[in-house]
């Protein structure tokens, strides 16, 4: 009879936590999400990204890029020397088709 209660015990114990946790899960991942009205990259007076990426970001933006050397000769004077492979059949024959 002892052997009984104990399992009962570890059986409602089991069945009780295992409630519990499926309650949270249910509650905490089933809310209702928040509306997306975009790219928030300030709150309240604060960067989001931090002060690093508005530097790197900035020195992006004012990046010029000389495209003076495509009209270089040298640059002009290149050839592509891509080849296309053989087209082959793809896969390997059917070894069943003589049966």
């Amino acid at each position: 009879m002892q052997g009984i209660s104990k399992t009962l015990k570890f059986v409602v114990a089991l069945a009780l936590i295992l409630g519990l946790a499926g309650y949270y899960v249910y509650y905490t991942y089933t809310q209702a999400p928040e509306a997306a009205t975009g790219v928030i990259t300030e709150v309240q007076g604060e960067n989001l990204f931090g002060e690093d990426f508005q530097q790197v970001a900035n020195i992006l933006k004012n990046l010029k890029l000389d495209t003076a050397f495509l009209n270089d000769p040298t640059f002009t004077s290149l050839r592509d020397f891509y080849k296309r492979p053989p087209s082959e059949e793809a896969g390997i024959s059917n070894p069943f088709t003589s049966f």
